[in-house]
């Protein structure tokens, strides 16, 4: 994991605590993607 996902799960967290265990289970290209 890079460290700018990392620092994008974190950023995540703190307006979606209850997602941050799916965004974990979701590959990084994948991740982007649902973001836009």
């Amino acid at each position: 994991m890079s460290l700018h996902y990392a620092r994008m799960v974190i950023e995540l967290s703190s307006h979606k605590g209850a997602m941050l265990s799916s965004i974990a289970l979701i590959p990084e290209p994948h991740l982007a993607a649902t973001l836009r």
